[in-house]
Formats: C-alpha cells, structure tokens, sequence
C-alpha cells in the first residue's frame, strides 16, 4: 500500500504563470535573474577566422558534409593527420561541381584548401591519403559576421545568465548560447558535444529562455572526465538556410567539498589517477577518488562485487534482499551485499525458526510490497516468494506492487509449498489466494507454482534459478485460459543465441518445438515438478521455430515462458537487450513504463549492443491482449537477416504509476547530488507524491479531477457538451453568379467551353465534396433567375447558362449591376420545398462580373451579406472582367475603390479578386476543382518585387497541390525545395508544374506530383493509353479502375485533339454509354454526367434516340459514335493528378513532399508598381476547422471573435479526410494583420482538452489589439510524420451572441432546438396600454372645412360620451393643430376638458370661414409638423383625426420619409376624413391621395368620405372604434371586383367594424376583452428587444409580437403559431409573400418572433397578419401594414452632423470682425499705458510719458482694458452662435434659418463639429 503524505492541488490553467522566475502556459521557460550586459561578438575567434565546422573523420578518406552560409568569407578547409601521410581533399558542390581553391597549403601532416568566397549551400569534403588506417581531423574555419558567444553555469542552471568560459568536471553543467549578427527569425536550433568522451552524440534541441542575454541554454550536459571538447551548434539564418558553428571549450575540475573516510586496518592504495569500469574519479584538496558504477568496488573501481556459490559471473549479482514475514507480520527486511551474509542469515532465521503458529492465509503480497520498498533493485532483478500460505490481501496491494515494479519490471515468482501435515490447509489453484499469485506473476512475466514435496523444493528452485538467471531475455509469453486444443506460437531465434529454456506450468502439458528445417526439436527435461516444467537445449539452429502448446486434460490452462540464455558461461558475446517504455506522443520520449487507458499509447525502445549497421533494420511489434494484461513480442531484424525476438508483459492504466522502487527517485525522477529531481506533477522526497492541477484531489495515486477537468494530472479541460461537428469542407455547394448584360454574355461564352471538364473535375475530386450546384443570374435591375441542381445531374445548370449565353439583353446606360441581390437570393432564396435551403459551411461561391457592382447606400445588405459569407466560411473568389480599352481597366470609369467591398468578402473568404481579360476567364476557372481540400499556408505582401523575393513556408506530408497566386506586374516566379540531407534547396522539377494563368498582372501557377509512369498528363489530368491494347467496353472500364482511373471522357477542344491524335486513326473507346434513356460519361466517383448540350460531337449532329444501333460510343478521328459494347476498340483511361485516397508524402520522396520550400518571385523592374501579392495554397487531407469561443470549456465555435468578452480563444480541429486526425496535432496560433505589413497582434499555444468536437484549444488571444479590423488567423502544428503544417485564414472581432441550450448562431439569430427559445440580451420593459391617450384633431382650416369644424364641436360632448362608454380611461386630452393655404401651421394646443376645446372649435371654425381653401392643401408639411410639436409625447398610442376637403399638395417620397423618420414604436392612428365639395371632385386613387393613403395604413388608420352635413354623424360613429382597434383584414385596393373578405373573429370580440372607402374595404376589429396584438421589426439578432415600427431596407429584419389583454393580463394560453406577410412596391407592384411560424422568445417584451426577411428594395410597402389561437382555442388574425425604409438613426446622425457643420462654419466666420475689433481694443489699450508710462521714478509714478499719472491708476486702467475687450468678445460669440442666436430669435418672433450658403457636401468624409470649426478659423485668421 502507498501512503501519500501529502497532496498539491495547482491553480486552474492560466495564460500566465504562476511560478516566479518562470513564464509560459505552463511555466516551461526560465527567466534570468538579472541580465548579463555583456557579450563578446568575437568570443571564439582564432587566428584564421571562427571555427565552422570540426570532425573526427577516423580514417582520411571518410567523406563529411560542411555547410557554408551567405555571411561566410576568407574560408580555410584543413585536413590534419597524427602522421606523415601526405593528406589532401577536394570539395564537391550539390550540382557535383568540383570547387577550385584560390590557394593550398601543402604539409607532410596537413592540407589548407582556401577560397575567398564560396555560394551558400551544403559541400561533400572527399579527403585522400597516403595511408587509408591513418586518423585526420577535418576543421573549417571562416570570417563571418554571424557568430556565437556563450560558456556555461553550474549554479541555478537555467536562470543564471552569467556563464563560465569552461565547463565543470563531474557534474551537471548548462549549455548557455547566444546569436551575434542574425537578423530575425534568425535562430539556433541544437547542439552536441564532441570530444574524448562524448555523452551528446546527436543534436540537442535549444531550449529558449527570457529576459537573457544568453537566450539558449541545454539542460544537462555532464563531464565524466577532465579534457578538451567542441561545441557544435547549428542554426537557421534569415533565409531559412542552416548554419553550423563551433565553440572550442575544456572540462575542468572545480572544487568541491571533502569526504571523511575510516583509515582502514590495511594500506590500501589512495590518490587513483583513474578510475576502471565507469568509475567517475573526483578530486578535492588535492585528493582523487572514485564513484563507482554498481557491481563494482576498489579504490579505483576494479573489483568485482561477486557471489560465493552460485556458478555465475561474479559481477552479475551484486545485491540480495531477504523479507521474512508470519501471521501478518514482517519480522525481517534486510538488505545484503554479500552472499555469504545473505545465506548466513537465511540459515539462522528461517531454517532454524521454531515458530509454528500461522494461518492457511496470509499477507503474503504486503510481504512482497515491503520487499519492493526497501530493496534497491535493478533493472531485471527477480523476485521469489515462497510460502505455504495463500494471500489475503489482494486488493489492497495489488495497485501498490503494480505501481511500484513498473520501473524495475523485476520477475515476481511464487513458489506455493506443501504446508505440512498438521497444518490443515489445503492448496487449492482455483482459490482466489492463488489467482492472486498467477496474476501478479503473469503481470511481470513469472509464474505461480505449487511443490506439493517438500524435498523437491530446492531441485525447482535451484533448476529455475540456474536456467534464467545469467544473461537471460524473455523471448515468448503465453498465457491461456484453456490449452487442450493447443496453441501454437512463433518463436525467433537469433545467430547469437547459446541456450533455449521453455518453463512452463500445465496439467498433462505437452511443448512440440519444430526448428527452421522442418525437424522436430525435443527439449531436455532440466525439472518436472506437478504442473512444473523447465527444459533447455544447448547451440540451436537461427531461425523461426513453431512452438505448439497443449494439454491433454480438457478445459486445463497452461502458461509458458521461453527465453535465451548464456547458462553458466562467461561469454564475450554481446547480447541484444531490448528495453520499452510508452509515450502519449510520437515527438516526446518514453516516459511512462505502462500504457494510459483510453489514450493514445505509443510503445517504444531502446536496444542495446544491436550493431552499427541500422540501414538494414526492421521492426514489428505484436500485441495479445491477456486477462488483466497486454503481452507484446518486438521483432526486429539483425544485419545478418536474423530476427531478434523479445517479449514484456504491461498493464493498462487510469493513471500514471510509479516508475521506480519508492526507495530511489519514483515516477521518472532523477537523483543529483543525493536529491531527486522530479518531473512535472510529482514532489516529495522520492517523488512519490503526486501533484493534481486545478483543484484535483490525489487519492491512492490518482487524481480525482473536480467537475470541468480530466486527464492523469487534471490538466486536461473538459466540455460539457460536445459542439457541433464540423464539416471538414466536405457535402458542400458550389455557387456561380454570372451576370447576364451584354458584358456578361460575352463572360458566358467564354466559359461555357470550360465548364464541362472543369465540373468533372469537381466531381472527380471527392464524391463526397459538392452536393448541389447553383446557378444565379443577375443584372443591373436584380436577380434574372436561379437554378438549384444536384452534382449528379447538371442539364438544368447547362441548359440555364446555354439560354443566357445566347440571349441578347438589353443594352443600358446603368453600368453597375445588383450582385448583392444576387448573393442575398443565394443565401436566403433557395427552397427546398415550402423550407429555406441554406448554403452549407465552406461551400465555394464564384462570382462572375463584367460590370461595376451596385452601390448599396447605407451598407446594410452589404454588411450582411459579408457576416453571413464569414459565418458559413465560403471560399469566394471574384472574376471581373478588365476592359482593356479603359483608362484604369474598369468599365465605366470604374476604380479599385469600387469593388472595396467584393474584394472584402472575397478576402474574408479565403479567396481572392481576379482582374483579367474574357479570354483569360476559362483558365482562371481550372483552378475551381484544386479548391477542394484547399487552405491558405502563406499570405506575402511586398512593395518592391522588382528584385527577388523569397518567401519561405512548409508543407505537409499529405499535399498533393501547391497553388501560387501572384498579383504583380509580368510576375514570374520559381520553386525550390529543402534537400533534407544537406539543407540546400534545388529547384523543383518542371514536369510537375503547371501554368494555369497567366497575364500582366495575374500569375497562378500549380505544382503537383507527376503522373505515374505510362501515363500522360493532358491539362489537369493524367491520361493512360496503348495503341496495342484492346478490348470490349466493360473490360476497358475494369482496367481502367483497376489502375485507379476512368475511362476517357471528351469535354474539351484540347482533350478531343489529344485523343485524335493519339489514336492516330483508330477507335478507342470513351467513357460515354446509353443508360435509362439518356447518353452520359461514367466518372471517377460512380457519378454520371451528361454531355452539355454546347459538347455535341455526334458523328450525326445529334445523339442517339435510343441504343439500337450500341449502348456504348467510341472517338474516331474527333467524332462520336455509338457501337455495340462487345466490340475491341483502344482502350484510353483518365484519372485527376488530385488523388483522395493518396498516403503521406516521405520526405525523401523526390515529388510534392513535406518539408520547406521557398517560392522565388520577381516582377517586371520597369512596371509604375513593381510590388506584388502573393498567396500559396495547398490541397492536402490535411484539413483544420477552427473558431472562437469565449470559455475554455465551449464548444461551439464561432466564426469571429467576441469584441465585449476578455476570454476569447481559438479552437480548432483537424481532421484526414473527413475523419480526426489521431496523431497530428496543433502548437501555435497567431494573429496578424491583414494590411501588408503583416504585424504580429498576438501569439498563443494550443492544449488538448477531452469530451470536446474542437479538441484543441489555446490560450487567450485580445480582440483590442486588432483596432476593429480584419485579421489573418495563423494556425501552425505538425503532422502525424513529423512535419510542420501552417493555415492561414481571415476573422475579426465582431459582437456575437452566445446561443444556449444547444442552439445554432446564425445570420444573427440563434436557430433553438426543439422546447427552447430565444432568450433576450436586454428586457426592454416596454408598457403597452391603451389608457391616458389624446384625441387630436388636424384641421383645414379654409372656408371648406367651417361647417365640418363647427359640426365636431358642437356634438363633441356626446362624441366624449361615446368615447367614455367604450373605455373610461381611453381620452384624457384633446388636442387641435391647423393648417392653412399658405402654409402656415398653427401650434399643437392641449386641451383637458371637453367645454374648453368645443369653445376653440368653434372659434376655429368662424376664423376659418374668412380663408381660402384649395383642392390641394399642404398636408404634408402639417403632419410633419404635428410630430415637430414639443407636445408631441402624447401622441403615442393616440387618435389622430385628420378633416380636409383637399388632397396634399406636397407628396413624395422624401416627404413620406420625414413624416416616417418621427414616428417612435407606438405610433398614432392615423385617419383621414376627407369632405366632398363640388369644388374639388378628387379621384379616388388620384397620385396624391393613394400615396397618402398608403401612409395611414401604415398607422393603422384609414381614409373614407363624407359630405360636410354628415360630418358629426360619422365621427360620432367612427371615433369610438379606433379604441383597442385590430385590423382584421385588408382588401387589395386595386382589384375589389367580387372581393369575398374572411376574417376570423375569436371568442373574446364583441364588435366588427367593416369599412368601405372608396373601392377599397377593411375591417376591424373592437374587442374589451379580446386580445390585442402589437407589432414591431428588429434587425440583425433575433434577441433584441427594441424593435422599430418599420421593417430597415438592406438588414435583416425579424418580425416580432406582443399579446395584450386590455385589463393589462397576459392570458398563457393565448398563442402566435404563424405569419404571413405581403409585399407591394410604393408604385404598386405585388412582390414575394412571406410565410414564417412564429416562435416564443424568453425574457422579451415583446415575446414572440417570426423568421428572417430582407426587403426587396426601399419603401416597400409590408402588410403583415399574425395568427393564434385565443384561450378558448379559438383561432384570429391580426394585421399591420408598414414601410421598408432606411434606418431612421443613420439618416438623423448624418442629418445633425451636418447641422453641427453649418453651425461651426456660421460660428467661424462669425468670429473673424469679432476677433479684429478685440485685437483692435488691446492694442489701443496697450499703447496708451506704454504711451504714458516709459519709465518709473522712485515713488513707483509714471514719468516721461505724455501725462504724469500714478503707475496703480495705470494698472487699474489696463485691467479694466483688457477685462472690458474680452467681455465685448465673450458677448459677440455668444450672440452670435448659431443655435443660440437662432434661440433668440425665435423667442422674439423672428426665423433664423441655417445659413443655406455653407456648402457642406464637399467636406468628405464629415468631420466632428470641433474639426470643422478650429479648421475654419485657422483658415479665416490665416
């Protein structure tokens, strides 16, 4: 049992760390304690120069590679031999240039080869001698301004930034380096260590450190002896180009502290000047001693620690461990080093113990937990336990004696005896005290016996012990449940092996060896003891042995163990030793000794005295999961052909166990100087105590994590819900938006020929890739059509784009066209039935464009557009057309700065914009199909490309396609490739590049893998024929696919002059057959296409009615012909250079294969700009979904950041295909800005986190840092083979809302699943009620109107009778405005008892029968002022009645829109009662009238007409309906002809008030106790509560609703279940109608919300019914009718900057006579004091001057001045500011406008009123 002592809960995972002196996620990098200022440049100088390079080379003709970087110069290259043989080299360049020194230096023992200057790169040294056993030294030195300075610490190892020039002997020493003369990211990389004794053979990685002079240090080297050695250290320079260096320093003694020793009774030699055997020898006060290694002793560690009687060599066993235990008791735990000690004791204590108590039970594996705690074992060791007794105590030890022997892996052996006649107990193998034994033992490769003699206990034991216990390795394991059918293994025997031993265990057990020659092999019995077996054969034959297991008893189990041993012999043949231990990771070491449950668990090993020759191995591992355990065999396959075979035994864990005994360093610590040093997550006095991160608790060596967290140590976050799955790219659509204008025309017909191979392409690249593809035409008035089809049957697409590309439209003067309408019908007009088609997450979107794109005024629909383009992360690449005759190539006159936006989305998603000509346009598109798969790897800006330019970045092992994108003048370009043995890079070869665009200004190029031998490439395609065979159709098809091809299809001009040619007059078969009615091209995937209607090469013009004449085609001579499919023709296959089920690239591989490259650019030196653009993708498996989320633990990504969180990381997933990637894994992530400078914003590390869909999450990255702007989001990792992966892609931080409940984010909404609901951000608590309203009267006020004003007042009474009968709270003010013919407006006047206002009317009507009226009066202008009025407040809600005999005069739109821009959430009614005259006999749908009439229904209200003595009549009628009115229904105004209306009229309506006017008819509905429905549009999110009483042209609007019952009661049961809405243009055109269901909100006011609509274009006019059932479930409808129009806000804001504008501009130039009449002043008053006082006498008194005056009276004076002139100023400037001088007059009766001759529209962009103004004055005072 393992008691901990104590327990260590960490802090939760932090971005910062929490260690002092450290820094990083998890404190991984030390700071310096204080910084070292000084660093010599010139550290290692020597004569010729800095040492580059240094090797022994053993022999003077071993070849050696040496690196020369570009800063290298004055280069000596010396060979030096120990002897006089005459050495001389030569060097040899990667092109296999031999190089010719600018001079030699000859010597009998050395040969100097100097160059003044040598080209960057990687040589081959070829050195020569005299003798070839003569031993040469090879050194190259240089001048050069890269260099390394640096030395090493001892002390505080890796924070001390003070090093010492030489390394200290016998300890741990850190290397500490710095770089002098690298320019960023110029770094070094490793180092190692040569010299007499080298312990650092291979490159070290550098680890980093801050706050250092000395940034790179290696922690640990150790010195075993005093000498000369080298550092060697390389680097990668600016270029990514490797570098070399080498720092020449000694091993030196430093003191230490003195050792006490007891003289012994003997002289024995002292003062050793070496030590034997490992021995480390120490030196203090001038005396030497030594450490020895284990198994040996001496004073210079020459003796051998032996054993006495056992015949081995005395230096195998060096310690013996006796544990003597009874009746659950330990009585002896003793360590020995000597055997007779050991024996001596054994003897006394246990032979001769007179004890006799004990039970048939015991704790017996508590003995055997002791024994591991206080033996001090060694790898190997073995363990037996004997006892007659049976355990007790398995669960409680067993974890502890697992744990504790996972290090040693010693072999526990259970010897069970007789016990004796009087003890009555019996031993039975079924008793769980024996399976206790079995499994222990088979755990650690053993085994359990029963000795049922007492006298053959020591022939066992000793036959056991003698057979494996000297140079012995486990080669087989087995173990079986049930032997009698026999079991049968492999067994493989190496050319060195001495002896076989098999020891098995079984009933009635047989062992049938047969040997590599087939001949059976029979084993000498060495014991037999019961089921106990040992049986050995001497000098067996190498090879593979079959080893047969059985057992003669039925259902009986059997264990057997082989192994290879050297018995009893001293044999100077090295044996193999094969060691293992496991890894989480394939880049980290063994540093588990057993595997992780649920975890990726790599085995790995380490193998010794295998042999130099490493070029001819080869390892297999097989694994047998056993019982509790996992058996593994390692084969690995020596120089001479034979397999070495050896086998382990390991046990899965939850937790990390104890990898050593707990008395040395546990779990993978290290002991220094007496102290073990712990790895991470362990502590304590052997490390035995584990550490548990964010809050976990330790329980018997396990971490149990709190809620959140998981993993060995709690390190791991952990979801709480996984998120939604990512696509991967994969079941996407494709997008193509083509404009159909004359221009666009053009566009078609140049694509249409490409379009058919370039869509087989598509599908030949993934069948998984494209689902549907879409076609969307546009122009400059909207969207021409849409065509929605599947990928496996495109006619309809083909049928559409042939139509288009031969209609004629029309020619306009409009030159912009409306792609913005056309992208929000591919987002938001697609059906699938009566349900919206969504476009999928990474679908490829391709516009298409001839003109300029349409200006959307207030960027609405643009800015939704782009957010929803970005939500989905559709790749979109722009294709516009350049106009070559034009100035800037823009039709129109058109600029860069036009397509500001396209190129925006564009970029967002991760495509580009195309400028090239038509006839450019078809090869644009090939690079369509290379998008699947595709990412971003490197994104270069650059102002002067005119000289070269290198841009470096890395591939993967599974890219298949690297494609380069270059935007600059006559651009060209180069690849180059790393040579991963050398470091040079070579250009990379031309057959695997292919030019697909190319132009003044566009260059994509694409590098792919070649075609495999025999077959051709033709365009993008890889094409396999042979003249010389032949065969029918269906075994052409199964060749093909059997080469992983298809047969040919003919889609292209070029494929059908390919395929004439080479066929070169014969038949050869195409892909084309006759199925189900229809000709169609089988392809790659098992789709079908049919050939487009444009491809016709039909021998007759025409294809086939039917197959009588053959269901299969063949090309001859470029025509098609159709042809029985048992004909022979040539058979011709064809598959795309893109393969999906392709393997990873090797690096060595000579194609596409992983490693760095760098793409060499230039562009044309004489070009206006001679910058450029650059963007290289990749097509790879490799693929990566990534998102943010604002929660270590979310899961949910999305696809921006969150501006208002502080929490924002980035999470990622990637994947091989469609499935998770298992072994690659990210490191980095990085946010750059996406202007050319690419500035570094922030920089974070990824973790893994468990239970998560995005399993990669990283630190936290600062939105602030971005200033609001796109970003690149840089994502770096490696693959599963090692290699280093980048992706580049496009975000920013943006508001977002966080969707609970497993509800999807998008288009602004949160789309909830299933009995959830949107929840608002912000309640807004509207009150809706109907009480304390106005009624308001709008008045002609002419001689039309008298009558009609004196009949309202006169029955007003019984009007505010009727109105209080309806509700009592209804009216509590009335309120009156005028207007008359020559505009002026009276102001709105309030009135709260009925007397008071009926005295006015009247008043009212006598002033107005003196006015003249008009058939047209200023309407308009009184309403507008009506909402102006500062009594306005009451109107919300209110009754407003308007009374004229005119119709307006003033009607238009921009009217319409003033009135509309004052309205607030609950607008008036507004009615209309329009009095008949003989005067003016107005039509009813006049222009003027219908557009007003079209504004009441917007408020509810309607118009209706009366003659003037019928006036009291109908308001009294009317006016009391309008309280709580809902309109029911609404008829078409303009086809009333049979209009059948059908209104629903639920169960709490007590009145209906249908309503004829004119030849329109509404009805409505009064209801006291029925509910009231209010409307109201949000835009955007589907979570705000605010909405606006108007839909916004160019957002995204929701419709939203609030029940209301008039008591003030909200009624549950009442429900919204749909919504229907019409929509009619304001010239009276029926647009798309909308039908949505209508979904609760939580926490709203207005509580219930219909789905997303976008307007079709301004002040459409909306009339919306909702549906639901009341409390009775009763079902009713209620109706609105509105605008679409421009947010209000933005206009006012533009509207009150200008104002503000006009106001600084008025007040500036105000300023200037106020300015000069103040400066006037302070001079006069200035010179007047200089004038009288010139100077002082005694008494302070002016003298000199004109007037002798007191120089206090003066002072006076001057103040008062001053004062006086600054009071005029103050008093002219407030005087004269705008808005307060316009205040002032107003207040006096007069009007002070704006002033109208400011012109404003010049100032661009409009500026803040404070800019303006101090910029006028500076202007005007200047």
């Amino acid at each position: 049992m393992i008691n901990v002592q104590r327990f260590a809960a960490g802090a939760p995972i932090t971005k910062g760390c929490n260690r002092p002196g450290y820094t990083g996620q998890y404190c991984e990098f030390p700071i310096c304690e204080s910084f070292n200022p000084k660093s010599n440049p010139e550290q290692y100088l020597r004569d010729e120069g800095y040492v580059i390079d240094l090797t022994d080379l053993g022999n003077c003709t071993r070849v050696h590679k040496i690196i020369v970087d570009e800063t290298m110069y004055d280069i000596h290259i010396e060979v030096q031999s120990l002897e006089n043989v005459s050495p001389q080299l030569i060097i040899i360049d990667s092109q296999g240039y031999i190089g010719t020194p600018d001079r030699i230096v000859q010597e009998d023992d050395r040969f100097v080869a100097v160059f003044n200057s040598l080209p960057f790169g990687a040589y081959t040294v070829q050195p020569s001698a005299a003798s070839l056993n003569s031993r040469c030294i090879l050194t190259t030195t240089a001048q050069t301004t890269l260099t390394i300075s640096g030395g090493f610490q001892t002390d505080d190892r890796d924070r001390n930034d003070f090093p010492n020039e030489n390394a200290g002997a016998h300890q741990f020493n850190s290397i500490l380096l710095t770089l002098n003369g690298g320019r960023a990211p110029s770094t070094l990389k490793t180092v190692s260590v040569v010299g007499p004794d080298n312990y650092v053979l291979r490159p070290r990685v550098l680890d980093k450190r801050y706050g250092c002079q000395y940034e790179f240090y290696f922690d640990s080297l150790f010195c075993y002896n005093r000498g000369s050695y080298a550092l060697i250290v390389e680097g990668i320079d600016f270029f990514g180009n490797l570098f070399r260096r080498v720092a020449p320093f000694e091993c030196v003694i430093q003191p230490g502290p003195s050792t006490p020793s007891v003289p012994p009774t003997t002289p024995v030699p002292t003062n050793p000047t070496s030590c034997a055997n490992g021995g480390v020898l120490l030196e203090a006060d001038g005396n030497t001693t030594c450490a020895c290694q284990d198994h040996w002793t001496g004073y210079d560690c020459s003796q051998a620690l032996v054993v006495a009687n056992l015949q081995f060599d005395r230096s195998y066993l060096s310690r013996f461990h006796l544990v003597l235990f009874n009746n659950k008791r330990i009585i002896l735990s003793k360590q020995y080093s000597s055997i007779n000690d050991f024996d001596r004791d054994f003897e006394l204590r246990a032979t001769q113990s007179t004890d006799t108590v004990g039970n048939c039970n015991d704790d017996v594996l508590g003995a055997l937990a002791a024994a591991l705690v206080d033996v001090s074992l060694t790898q190997g060791s073995t363990v037996y336990v004997i006892t007659d007794a049976l355990a007790d105590d398995y669960s409680a030890e067993i974890e502890g004696i697992i744990q504790m022997n996972s290090f040693w892996r010693a072999t526990i052996n259970f010897v069970v005896v007789h016990a004796g006649p009087n003890s009555k107990c019996t031993v039975d193998l079924t008793d769980p005290g024996f399976r206790a034994f079995d499994d222990v033992a088979n755990r650690f490769g053993g085994l359990a016996w029963y000795i049922d003699d007492d006298n053959k206990v020591y022939d066992v034991l000793y036959g056991h012990m003698n057979s494996i216990m000297y140079k012995s390795q486990l080669m087989l394991t087995l173990d079986r449940e049930e032997c009698s059918k026999g079991l049968g293994k492999v067994v493989q025997i190496e050319n060195t092996a001495e002896t076989i031993v098999f020891i098995s265990r079984g009933r009635d057990f047989h062992l049938d060896v047969t040997s590599p020659d087939g001949t059976s092999v029979k084993p000498r019995t060495v014991v037999k003891e019961g089921t106990f077996t040992v049986m050995r054969w001497s000098t067996p034959l190498a090879g593979t042995y079959m080893v047969k297991a059985s057992s003669d008893a039925p259902s009986a189990a059997c264990s057997l163990r082989a192994y290879q041993a050297s018995k009893q012999s001293l044999s100077l043949n090295p044996q193999t030793e094969a060691y293992w231990a496991i890894t989480t990771g394939v880049d980290t070491d063994g540093m588990m000794y057993q595997p992780l449950a649920g975890m990726d668990n790599h085995p790995v090993f380490h193998i010794e005295d295998f042999g130099d020759d490493v070029d001819h191995a080869f390892a297999f591992l097989n694994m047998y999961a056993v019982r509790n355990s996992v058996e593994q065999e390692f084969n690995l396959r020596n120089d001479q052909g034979f397999y070495v075979q050896r086998a382990g035994v390991m046990t899965c864990f939850n937790y990390v166990p104890t990898p050593s005994a707990p008395t040395e360093c546990q779990n993978g610590g290290v002991k220094y100087n007496g102290t073990c040093l712990c790895v991470s997550h362990y502590e304590g006095e052997h490390c035995q105590n584990l550490i548990c991160e964010n809050g976990g608790t330790s329980v018997f060596g396990t971490c149990q994590c709190p809620v959140g967290w998981t993993g060995p140590f709690c390190v791991y976050p952990q979801c709480s819900e996984s998120g939604p799955l990512p696509s991967y790219g994969y079941h996407v659509d494709m997008a193509f938006l083509v404009e159909v204008t004359p221009k666009g025309v053009d566009q078609i017909n140049f694509i249409q020929p490409m379009l058919p191979e370039i869509m087989r392409d598509i599908s030949a690249q993934h069948r998984d890739w494209i689902d549907r593809v879409v076609l969307v035409g546009y122009d400059s008035k909207g969207v021409v059509g849409m065509v929605d089809s599947p990928i496996t049957n495109l006619n309809k697409f083909y049928n559409t784009l042939t139509a288009w590309a031969n209609s004629k439209p029309e020619e306009t003067m409009n030159c912009r066209v409306q792609i913005w309408q056309a992208l929000d019908m591919l987002l938001n007009g697609r059906k699938d039935g009566d349900k919206k088609r969504s476009l999928p997450h990474r679908s490829i979107i391709n516009i298409i464009e001839a003109s300029l794109p349409d200006q959307d005024r207030d960027g609405s629909l643009i800015y939704s557009t782009s957010e929803e383009l970005l939500e989905r992360r559709a790749i979109t690449n722009v294709f516009e057309s350049k106009d070559w005759n034009a100035e800037n190539g823009f039709p129109c006159g058109g600029k860069n700065e036009d397509f500001f936006f396209l190129d925006k989305i564009a970029r967002r998603g991760d495509g580009l914009i195309y400028t090239l000509g038509n006839e450019d346009l078809g090869n644009a598109l090939r690079m369509i199909p290379t998008l699947f798969s595709s990412s971003i790897v490197y994104k270069y800006f650059a102002d002067d490309c005119a000289h070269v330019n290198n841009i470096y970045f890395p591939i993967d092992a599974y890219t298949q396609t690297l494609t380069a994108v270059v935007f600059g003048s006559k651009a060209s370009i180069g690849l180059r490739k790393r040579d991963p043995g050398n470091g040079y890079y070579y250009t990379f070869p031309d057959e695997g590049r292919i030019d697909i665009l190319k132009d003044d200004r566009n260059l994509v190029v694409e590098y792919r893998n070649p075609c495999d031998n025999d077959w051709e490439p033709v365009s993008q395609s890889c094409m396999y024929y042979s003249k010389t065979v032949e065969k029918n159709y269906d075994d052409a098809l199964a060749l093909c696919e059997s080469m992983g091809g298809f047969m040919a299809d003919d889609l292209t001009d070029t494929k059908n002059d390919w395929l004439s040619f080479v066929l070169g007059g014969k038949q050869g078969w195409l892909g084309l057959h006759y199925v189900n009615g229809e000709w169609l091209f089988l392809e790659a995937n098992g789709n079908t296409m049919a050939p487009p209607p444009h491809m016709n090469k039909w021998i007759t013009g025409q294809a086939p009615a039917d197959d009588s004449k053959g269901a299969c085609a063949y090309t001859y001579n470029g025509l098609w012909y159709p042809m029985t499919c048992e004909r022979e023709y040539v058979v011709i296959c064809q598959k795309h250079m893109y393969d999906h089920q392709n393997l990873p690239s090797s690096i060595a591989d000579d194609d596409l294969s992983p490693g760095y490259y760098y793409l060499v650019i230039q562009t044309d030196i004489n070009a206006p700009y001679r910058g450029c653009e650059v963007e290289i993708r990749v097509q790879s498996d490799l693929n990566i979904e990534y998102g943010f989320v604002d929660g270590l633990r979310r899961d949910s990504p999305h696809p921006v950041a969150n501006v208002d969180s502080n929490d924002n990381r980035v999470v990622s997933s990637v994947s091989l295909g469609q499935a998770k990637a298992q072994n690659s894994f990210l490191q980095y992530v990085q946010l750059r800005t996406s202007d050319p400078t690419s500035t570094l914003l922030e920089a974070a590390t990824f973790s893994y986190r468990l239970g998560c869909t995005y399993e990669f999450v990283s630190q936290e990255v600062n939105c602030d840092l971005t200033n609001g702007t796109d970003f690149s989001v840089v994502l770096i990792g490696e693959d599963d083979t090692g290699n280093t992966f980048q992706r580049y892609s496009t975000s920013l931080c943006s508001n977002w809302y966080d969707c609970k409940n497993g509800g999807v984010y998008s288009n602004g909404q949160c789309l909830c699943t299933d009995y959830y609901a949107v929840h608002c951000d912000d309640n807004s608590r509207a009150y809706f009620t109907n009480d304390e309203k106005a009624l308001v009267l709008v008045l002609e006020k002419s001689s039309n109107t008298a009558d009609a004003i004196k009949n309202i007042a006169d029955s007003l009474h019984l009007l505010v009778q009727f109105m209080w009968d309806r509700h009592q709270g209804w009216i509590d003010k009335y309120m009156v405005l005028t207007f008359t013919m020559d505009g002026r407006i009276e102001e709105l006047d309030v009135y709260y008892y009925p007397d008071q206002f009926a005295q006015y009317l009247l008043q009212l009507s006598n002033e107005a029968r003196a006015l003249p009226g008009g058939c047209q009066m200023p309407i308009w202008k009184a309403m507008d002022s009506l909402f102006d009025s500062p009594n306005s407040q009451y109107l919300k809600g209110s009754e407003v009645l308007l009374v004229s005999a005119a119709a307006p005069m003033d009607v238009d739109k921009a009217a319409i829109n003033s009135v509309m821009e004052k309205f607030d959430i609950q607008t008036p009614i507004v009615d209309f009662l329009h009095i008949e005259t003989a005067q003016c006999a107005i039509d009813d749908w006049a222009k003027d009238l219908s557009g007003f009439t079209t504004f009441l229904s917007t408020t509810g209200g309607i118009f209706f007409r009366v003659q003037s003595p019928q006036v009291a009549l109908s308001v009294l009628d009317f006016v009391p309906t309008r309280y709580a009115a809902q309109r029911l229904s609404f008829s078409d105004p303009f086809n009333c002809k049979n209009n059948d209306i059908y209104v629903q009229i639920n169960t709490d309506s007590d009145a209906c008030f249908p309503v004829v006017y004119g030849s329109g008819y509404s009805v409505t509905s009064g209801f006291p106790h029925a509910s009231q429905v209010f409307f109201g549009f949000i835009q955007n999110y589907n979570y705000i509560d605010t909405p606006k009483p108007y839909a916004v042209y160019g957002a995204v609007n929701f419709p939203v609703f609030y029940i209301y019952e008039l008591e003030g009661q909200e009624i549950p049961t009442e429900t919204l279940y749909t919504a229907r809405m019409t929509r009619m243009s304001i010239d009276g055109e029926v647009e798309e109608s909308y039908t949505s269901d209508v979904d609760p909100r939580e926490g709203c006011s207005y509580n219930y919300i219909g789905k997303a609509f976008t307007c079709v274009r301004e002040n459409d006019v909306i009339t919306l019914s909702v549906s639901g059932v009341d409390s009775y479930n009763q079902p009713f409808t209620r109706q609105t009718t509105t605008y679409c129009k421009i947010d209000a806000k933005n206009t006012q804001k533009i509207f009150t900057n200008i104002t503000n504008i006009k106001e600084a501009l008025e007040l500036a130039s105000s300023m200037q006579p106020a300015y000069i009449a103040t400066y006037i002043l302070k001079n006069v008053v200035n010179f007047v004091a200089v004038g009288c006082c010139p100077t002082f006498d005694s008494d302070h008194n002016c003298t000199g001057g004109i007037v002798s005056v007191p120089w206090l009276l003066l002072e006076s004076f001057f103040c008062t001045g001053q004062t006086f002139a600054s009071v005029i100023l103050m008093g002219w400037l407030l005087f004269n500011h705008p808005r307060l001088h316009r205040n002032l007059m107003h207040l006096w009766g007069y009007s002070a406008p704006l002033s109208s001759v400011i012109d404003v529209s010049s100032i661009a962009p409009i500026k803040s009123e404070g800019d303006v103004y101090f910029g006028m004055l500076h202007k005007l005072w200047t």
